[in-house]
């Protein structure tokens, strides 16, 4: 396009040009298409992901709150850490790791390094609170 106000050049490159590069409108439900304005109507009457939309989303969004979820859960377990440290003496987390934590002296009077981990037996209760069971074994991730 050419005689462009430079006033509207910025508008004219977010909504019109048809040589500038732009995603797919389903590219929040991880459509990969990239391609010019001018060949995005062709590529969205194609596109595999937007009949999916409903479907994608919901997994997403769900994806989402289990990773949020795994991130509370570490932060809970960290907190038990440090209570566990209160009665022991814990360098809390590994230098090479955030998995595990050396334990100078535990229960059975041995050193070494440990992780804690969330049991199988940890489930939600109906309020979306955790009720967490935490193991403690010895560590083998070799990081240390």
């Amino acid at each position: 396009t050419t005689n462009i106000r430079r006033r509207d050049f910025h508008e004219h490159i977010e909504k019109t040009c048809p040589k500038v590069h732009v995603s797919c409108s389903a590219a929040d439900i991880k459509c990969p298409w990239k391609g010019t304005r001018d060949q995005l109507a062709n590529h969205e009457s194609k596109c595999t992901f937007e009949p999916l939309r409903s479907t994608l989303s919901e997994l997403i969004n769900e994806n989402q709150q289990l990773k949020e979820r795994i991130n509370d859960q570490h932060d809970t377990i960290v907190q038990l850490m440090i209570q566990l440290s209160n009665y022991t003496n814990t360098s809390i987390e590994c230098n090479n790791c955030r998995n595990c934590f050396y334990l100078e002296k535990d229960n059975r009077n041995t050193a070494g390094y440990y992780r804690a981990y969330a049991n199988s037996q940890s489930t939600y209760e109906n309020d979306g609170s955790l009720n967490l069971i935490v193991s403690v074994e010895l560590c083998t991730c070799h990081c240390h």
